[in-house]
This record gives structure tokens, sequence and C-alpha cells, in this order.
């Protein structure tokens, strides 16, 4: 199901296609066994690890890599008992030798699910407690309705299985990467500096070099050149940065408020005078994690069908950004608050806090639209209310994934966070 997010990976989600790929995770004309609706596990499950991925301040790219293999790890758990689902094991790259659970046995799937997961998810963030709290809790949950034979034969099985998909997570070249060389900034005037307010270090500029998960290659959907660097005042280039400066003097209170509700800047600083605060909130991978739960819940979906919609939404946003991550290293260009404080104001700064990479492509508008694509492709499209504001908020309707998509690709909205021109 995961080839329809391919075509806007790169491309600033400019369109889908119908096509859905190689990866495919059930026979959409087979009806799955009715049983009562136990998707809340994993929502909890997911929560905890949102709440982790923040207190730990996993950069997107990380965080995106955690969410992934925790709930590839989920599905994994689940498939055995649903026949109508389909296995992952040799269709995304390298996953193989997986364990057979032995069928002709009486698992609960729940509880290899809730055991997988959470060893999975605890080997990739620091905050293991919060994991191995929300575990004991559901398991305690399940566990008065499970016999002795069955709750054990089902936690071994969630122990195995979590070792195997490890033993794969370990060899996408991850831990490569922190060994390789920091990121050297270019001396050229179109080249990518440290922006203000804490002109940090480059983000995962190796992050491209991990494996992929479903895409061929990381020029699988190369983007156009963007337009031509120019510091002259009639350049296409210039006019770019002139539209966002000039935007950025009149931005109404609903605009504000979209932009607000898209920070997900996992470190957001905050400088008053010479005091800066630092706030740790959600990531874009987690945003979108959010999302699909809002869409499960709205939608009723089951615990099988919650966990193929996880699943498939995180192998979409983790290889849509390591895509991302190439093109924005490869062109390497300067962001808006350093062209313009250094060519037009140089007092000026932008609503939000620019993120530490290079501008282009949009890296929150690659993920969106790959997460949006690939799950209304799942799920269909729903009324999905965005709550931006404070508890008095009216909150905004988003009529369907794809205006949600929408906001963070429309070239206006990046002018609104004067993050990208």
């Amino acid at each position: 199901m995961i080839g329809g997010f391919l075509t806007v990976v790169c491309w600033g989600c400019q369109g889908q296609s119908n096509n859905t790929g190689h990866v495919k995770t059930s026979d959409r004309s087979s009806q799955e066994p009715i049983q009562g609706n136990q998707s809340f596990l994993l929502h909890q499950l997911n929560d905890a690890l949102s709440i982790a991925v923040i207190q730990d301040g996993h950069k997107p790219p990380v965080a995106s890599r955690i969410y992934a293999y925790a709930n590839i790890a989920a599905y994994e758990a689940m498939v055995e008992g649903h026949p109508h689902f389909k296995s992952l094991e040799s269709q995304l790259n390298a996953l193989s030798g997986l364990p057979d659970p032995q069928s002709k046995k009486q698992f609960d799937y729940r509880v290899s699910m809730i055991q997988t997961f959470t060893d999975v998810g605890r080997e990739l963030i620091y905050r293991k407690y919060i994991l191995d709290s929300t575990k004991a809790h559901l398991l305690d949950t399940l566990r008065p309705h499970i016999s002795d034979a069955v709750y054990e034969r089902s936690i071994d099985y969630g122990k195995k299985l979590a070792s195997s998909i490890k033993r794969w997570a370990a060899t996408d070249g991850y831990e490569n990467i922190q060994k390789m060389p920091n990121y050297t900034v270019a001396d050229s005037a179109s080249a990518w500096q440290p922006t203000p307010p804490t002109y940090g270090e480059a983000c995962e500029p190796h992050w491209y070099k991990i494996r992929l998960f479903a895409m061929d290659s990381i020029q699988q959907f190369n983007p156009p050149p963007p337009t031509p660097f120019s510091k002259e005042k009639g350049s296409a280039f210039y006019q770019q940065a002139m539209e966002v400066y000039n935007f950025s003097k009149d931005v109404s209170k609903g605009q504000e408020e979209i932009a607000w509700f898209w920070n997900d800047r996992p470190s957001n600083n905050q400088v008053q005078g010479h005091m800066m605060s630092t706030k740790r909130q959600i990531s874009p991978p987690g945003h979108w994690v959010n999302i699909t739960h809002i869409a499960c819940k709205k939608k009723d979906l089951s615990l099988i069908r919650s966990a193929e919609a996880y699943a498939m939404v995180g192998v979409a946003f983790a290889d849509a950004i390591k895509a991302n991550w190439y093109t924005k290293y490869h062109y390497n260009l300067i962001r808006p608050v350093t062209y313009i404080n250094r060519y037009i104001d140089s007092s000026w700064t932008p609503l939000l806090e620019t993120p530490m990479f290079p501008e282009y492509t949009s890296a929150h508008s690659t993920m969106s639209g790959a997460s949006a694509v690939m799950l209304s492709t799942l799920i269909d499209r729903f009324l999905l209310r965005c709550s931006v504001g404070g508890n008095d908020e009216p909150g905004l309707w988003r009529y369907s994934l794809q205006e949600s998509m929408r906001d963070r690709y429309e070239n206006r909205f990046e002018n609104w966070q004067a993050y990208h021109v």
C-alpha cells in the first residue's frame, strides 16, 4: 500500500497517484473477523511513545525511525492472527527471518503486540520507564481473562519477534552515521548557514544514508532544482524572499494559529531579552502519529486496522524524510532568515524559529504529503477537527486529510511561518 505516497515524497506534494505500489498489507476484498474493538491498546502505546520521544528531545529524523520500527513490530505481532492481512517480511527492504508463532497453538496476539511494541520501542528511546509503565498497565488489564499457558506463549512470541525486529533495525546504518564527521558549513553565498537564535549544528546531515524501508533508491523521486540563487533585486530568488518578508508583516490571526498548530520543532526556543528558554514539544512524525490516532478513532478501526495504519504511515514518513534529507543537503540552500538579514533587513525575524538544516525542499511538507496520502489511501477521507488554540479557541476545520496536507505545502502557508521561499 505504500507506493501511493512515493509520488509526493520530494515534490512538495504536487499530486498523488492511485498506484498502491508493491507493499501490501491486506486483501481488501475480504472481511476481517468481527471482534470487539481493542485498538485503544495500540493508541495508548503510541501515546506513551510520543511522550518519551518528546521528553527525550529526539530530532525529527530520529523520531521517524523510532515510530516506524515500533509500529512495524506491532503490526507484525498482530498479522498472524488475521489471515486476510499480509506480513511485511520480504516486502520491506532487508526484513526477513521473522519467527513462526506456530499458529496451530493458541495465542493472544494482543499480548504479543504489547510485548513486541514495547521491546522494540524501548530499545530506541532513553526514558524506557514510560513504555514500561504503559506495558504493565495494559497487560494487567488483559491478564485476568487469559489462561497462563496462552499468556506465557504470547509473551514469548512477542519477545522473539521483537528480537528479530531489533536485529533488522541494527543493520540499517544508523550506528554508522553516528560515527561520521560533523557537517562543515560551506563558504558560499547561497549555502545554508546556522540560524538564530541558537546558531546550532546542522541536523543529522548523513540521515539519507540510512537504509530505506520501501523505496528502491534515495533518488527515486528527485524534485527539480530550486530557483537559482541571486542577490540581485530583480531576480526571482530575491522576489521570493521579498514575498516572505512582506507577507510576514501582515499575518492574520487565523494564519498565525495554523502556523503555531504546525510548529513541530522538538526543542522550541523562546528568547526574551538576554534570556532563552527551551520547551520540548512534538515533532512532525509525532504529529502525524497523533493524526493517525484521531483518524483510527473517528473511523472506529479495529486493532489490526489501526496497526496497519500506524505501520504504513510510519514507513511513509520515515522514507519521505530520508529522501528529503538527501535533497536538502544536496542543494544546501540558504534559509530565508539568513538571506533577508543579509540583503533586505538585518533586524527581521520569522514568526517561528527556523530548523537547523538547509532550505530546499520543505521537510514538513514532504512528511505531511507522504503521511496524508498514505492515511487517506488506507482509511479514506474523513472530517478532521484540528484544535489549534487554547480551550477557548474555536479551532480549525480540516475537511479532508488533503486539506491538512495542503496547509503544510502551500507556499503561502510557508510564508506565514517564514521558513521557506
